[in-house]
């Protein structure tokens, strides 16, 4: 049976946008990783790839929020790589996730699939690097704004990482891209487009009793 699909992308809050202040009490330099950690959301990776990182600046942290906190597994493998210190897990309100996102040295998106993956546009509407795993659903979303590497491989997030780190300026050409593409995911156009699915659907079926 041969199906029409339609897809209708979600939409970010205005509250995201670049230069917001900074919260009181976060790290100065911070790689930030968004939502649930476990199973094909991939934490591990992107926990390993910061221990290498943290080996070369003494500053960078890696602030998680949400998510809960940490679990004991967690908390044995951040031990085990020397960085208990350094990986902040944080649960914040709404109206200050926008600001962890705006001073963010990049969004760490590690993801094994998703059906969708709003952080990405979040950070793309907050003008912060994007460092995500590539699979089609982000390339989808982020398009030409992200830095993508081997989903899994935390040496190869480790150098993408590393090289935002050392050289934040470089990712001005791709956040440019990122604050561009964002205006695609309004709340607005998510309303129309899922009214005129509801309105065709509603059409076909007035058809199929006439």
């Amino acid at each position: 049976i041969r199906k029409n699909v339609r897809t209708t992308y979600l939409g970010v809050s205005s509250s995201f946008s670049p230069n917001l202040p900074k919260l009181e009490g976060v790290p100065i330099l911070y790689f930030l990783y968004v939502g649930a950690r476990g199973g094909y959301k991939d934490a591990r990776t992107a926990i390993r790839a910061f221990s290498k990182v943290a080996e070369v600046d003494a500053q960078v942290c890696l602030v998680c929020v949400g998510g809960g906190r940490l679990t004991s597994t967690e908390k044995d493998l951040v031990s085990s790589l020397g960085i208990s210190r350094r990986v902040i897990q944080l649960t914040v309100s709404d109206s200050d996730l926008p600001r962890l996102y705006s001073n963010a040295l990049a969004l760490t998106y590690t993801s094994l699939y998703e059906g969708f993956g709003l952080p990405l546009v979040e950070a793309m509407a907050s003008g912060v690097a994007i460092i995500a795993s590539d699979t089609a659903i982000n390339r989808e979303i982020a398009g030409d704004a992200a830095n993508y590497f081997v989903a899994g491989d935390a040496s190869a997030l480790a150098r993408s990482m590393a090289s935002v780190l050392s050289d934040p300026s470089s990712q001005r050409t791709k956040i440019d891209a990122g604050l561009k593409r964002a205006k695609n995911f309004s709340w607005l156009e998510c309303a129309k487009q899922t009214a005129e699915i509801y309105r065709a659907v509603m059409q076909t079926g007035r058809t199929k009793k006439s």
